[in-house]
């Protein structure tokens, strides 16, 4: 079982354990959950049988509304999962150059896309929303970590489209099987414009400001390129691309991390 350092458990977590290890085709379940202070929604929810449907793409979609839209946090009770999940997932982080912040997010859709995920009335999980104040910290260290990987902090602001990169490299990389997907590439562009639908919602709203930018960074190419032609691949590429032009050495380890890892050639694709 994986924690984070805000995660809160009662007993009814072992229930969770003893249930994972009763049903090896579950990959992850979770209990009663509630949110301090409580959310719009009345902060209390359980899965239940919400992620058993048998489309493990529908099961990440599904899960990425949920967490994403229809909540103000991301709920972290996904973050159990068996130990061959967890494998994976360690694997993963040892080659990428930008897992800072999507950690969470990637240990969910590794459970929904090689196994179900089982919703269990037992046990309950405690999450504490950021307060503004909070939130202004948080944006802070982001800002941060952002400097430190050698990249602007201006970047936080298209933390959607990013994210929407991250899990489309999740969906390409080779260390997934070809099995769990039905057509592993329509797969990706399904995940990647779930998740890019809210970079181009705050493009929509603002879009002389982020037009001005995208000019004043000398990305415009890159980022009219995903916008006209949203898909897995151009994201990753245009990706690639807005790194190399705000630090050659980032978009260097990116592109040596798509070329190497994942199961579509990228690489050749930005060179013609």
């Amino acid at each position: 079982m994986t924690l984070g350092d805000d995660d809160w458990v009662g007993p009814g977590v072992f229930t969770h354990a003893a249930f994972l290890d009763d049903n090896p085709s579950c990959s992850a379940c979770a209990g009663l959950m509630a949110a301090v202070p409580p959310l719009s929604c009345g902060g209390m929810t359980c899965f239940d049988d919400r992620f058993m449907n048998s489309d493990p793409i529908d099961r990440a979609i599904d899960y990425i509304r949920y967490s994403l839209w229809e909540q103000d946090v991301n709920w972290l009770a996904l973050a159990m999962h068996r130990r061959s999940t967890m494998l994976m997932y360690i694997d993963y982080f040892k080659i990428h150059p930008f897992q800072f912040h999507f950690r969470d997010q990637m240990l969910s859709q590794i459970a929904l896309l090689t196994g179900t995920v089982k919703g269990l009335r037992e046990g309950f999980m405690c999450y504490a929303t950021r307060t503004p104040e909070e939130m202004a910290i948080h944006k802070e260290r982001h800002s941060q970590s952002l400097q430190q990987l050698g990249l602007p902090p201006w970047l936080h602001h298209y933390y959607p489209y990013w994210l929407a990169c991250e899990y489309a490299t999740l969906y390409l990389w080779r260390g997934l099987p070809d099995s769990v997907f039905a057509d592993r590439i329509r797969d990706a562009d399904r995940v990647f414009n779930e998740l890019f639908a809210r970079f181009r919602e705050n493009y929509d709203r603002n879009t002389s400001a982020f037009e001005d930018h995208f000019e004043q960074a000398g990305i415009w190419k890159p980022m009219y390129d995903v916008l006209d032609h949203p898909s897995a691949i151009v994201g990753l590429r245009s990706l690639s691309t807005i790194f190399s032009t705000v630090n050659a050495d980032a978009g260097a380890r990116f592109s040596g991390f798509l070329k190497t890892e994942m199961v579509a050639d990228i690489v050749s694709t930005m060179k013609n």
